[in-house]
Formats: structure tokens, sequence, C-alpha cells
């Protein structure tokens, strides 16, 4: 299945840009119309779907961000799609997986649009404060180790101001908004590919050191206060480091002890005067 000519986004217009080895090599479905591509996804994995299956669909019924808030996804703007990917990685290694795509990803937008966004831990992507692109990992583990996990990305792209729904149009932005100008969706789709795949080859490689260091260049979040909530706790501190493991060091403003946050939502604070160093 192809999407109409007008908008652009097909297998052939993907593959004139597209440089990978594996990330949409296996098997492509293109919808139209989907609930989600990541619940495709999943089911193509429980199948025994190759790594690097690619699902991407124009529309969503039920897109979801992380901690299951729903994602605005409106036709034939935007960007929504999801991978296949069996990684050889314990499942507590998983989150610097979440980490290298978020990089690869950021990476790719600087590279195309010259804009360079910025990271919000764990793998936001910002310009200007205003998010534009969310990443959301689903990890299936058998007998101890991660059998898959789906890797879902929605990146807003010729969105406009007149598209947000009241309640996110100041947080929520777009490619276009950012610099004036529409993008080739296609073009876009293929350099978020060939970015994720050679974060996540040197993953699996060996070299999550240089992923990390890669990330904090990026990460906003690091060096802001911020508000640590899981389940009815909640923490203020100074997001300090990022772990080996991909988790987020932050050092509590209560009594200076330092916690690692492997999940939960983390929201950036303006300091009072009391909480700046």
């Amino acid at each position: 299945m192809s999407f109409p000519p007008e908008i652009g986004l097909t297998a052939e217009a993907l593959n004139r840009f597209l440089v990978t080895s594996v990330l949409g090599r296996p098997a492509l479905e293109f919808h139209e119309t989907i609930d989600s591509t990541n619940l495709r996804a999943r089911e193509l994995a429980l199948a025994g779907g190759q790594e690097g299956t690619l699902v991407a669909a124009e529309r969503q019924t039920q897109g979801r961000g992380r901690l299951g808030r729903a994602w605005h996804s409106p036709p034939g703007l935007n960007l929504y799609f999801s991978l296949i990917l069996r990684p050889p990685l314990s499942p507590e290694h998983t989150t610097c997986l979440t980490l290298a795509a978020g990089l690869g990803a950021a990476e790719a937008i600087e590279r195309i649009t010259k804009r360079r966004p910025d990271i919000k831990w764990p793998n936001d992507l910002l310009i200007s404060g205003r998010k534009i692109c969310g990443i959301l990992s689903e990890m299936e583990v058998r007998a101890g180790r991660a059998d898959f996990v789906i890797l879902g990305l929605g990146l807003n792209v010729n969105l406009g101001p007149e598209h947000l729904p009241p309640e996110i149009a100041s947080l929520a932005g777009s490619l276009l908004i950012a610099t004036g100008r529409p993008w080739d969706r296609a073009q876009l789709l293929a350099a978020l590919l060939n970015g994720i795949e050679g974060a996540y080859f040197d993953l699996v490689r060996g070299r999550r050191a240089a992923i990390l260091s890669r990330y904090r260049e990026h990460c906003v979040t690091l060096g802001s206060m911020v508000e640590v909530a899981q389940g009815t706790t909640r923490r203020r501190g100074r997001a300090v480091d990022i772990d080996e493991s991909g988790g987020l060091i932050v050092e509590s403003l209560d009594d200076g002890r330092r916690i690692t946050v492997d999940a939960g939502e983390v929201t950036l604070i303006k300091p009072t005067p009391l909480e700046n160093p």
C-alpha cells in the first residue's frame, strides 16, 4: 500500500534516500489509517517479524505517547512509524536503546534542517522549548532477555499552529513552525531511519560510552531543575548526569542525596531564587 501521490510518502520515495542495512529493509507497511503503528508492529513481532520491519501511517486513531498519553495524529502532515528491533541486550540495558534512538533522531533532524533539537530525558525532542518529537519503546522479555523492542516515533513535520488543539498549542511545535518552511516527509523518514540505525549499531557493538557522551551534549535536562514524579511520590532536584545504564541522576534539593531515575515523569522547572546554586 502507498499513500496518494500528492502526499509523497511512498516506499519508492523513501528508498531514494534510505542507506540503512536493516531498518526499513525486511518489510514495510504503509497505512492510510491505523489504530496504532506500535500495536501493529507488536502483532508482527509476535508472529516472528524480522528486525528492521517498519510500520508507518498517515493517521493514527489511537496514537500513544509515554505514560499512556494520547499522541495527536492529524493526517498528511507528520510522521508516525514503528520499528521492530531485536537487540542482543539484557532488559536493564534497554534504557540506553531508548536514549540512542532519541540521539539518532536528533542528529538526523539537525543534519537535514540545520536546527539542533534539544533532548528532554529520556527522548522527547524539543526546538525552542516546544516538543516536536516523541519516542515510545515497548519491550517483550523472554527467558531474561529482550525478545524484541517496538520503537515508535511521532515527529511533527508540516503541522501548523492552526492544527494544534488548544490544550497543547503552547507546548507542541513542528519543523514547519521552527523553520518557517515545509519539509519532504519521505526524506525525513529516511534520515531518521539512517540516524537511528547508526546510533543503534553503535550501542549493540559496545560503544555505549560514546552514545551517552553524544547524548549528554543534546540533553537539555542536565543542569536543569526538575521535578520527578514516580507514582504518588514527587521530588525536586537538579539533574546532574546520565549513568551508564541511561538513568537520570538527580541531586535532591532537600538533602543533597543523589537518586537515579530509570522511569517516571520528569518535568523541567524554573528555579526560584532560593533554588539557584
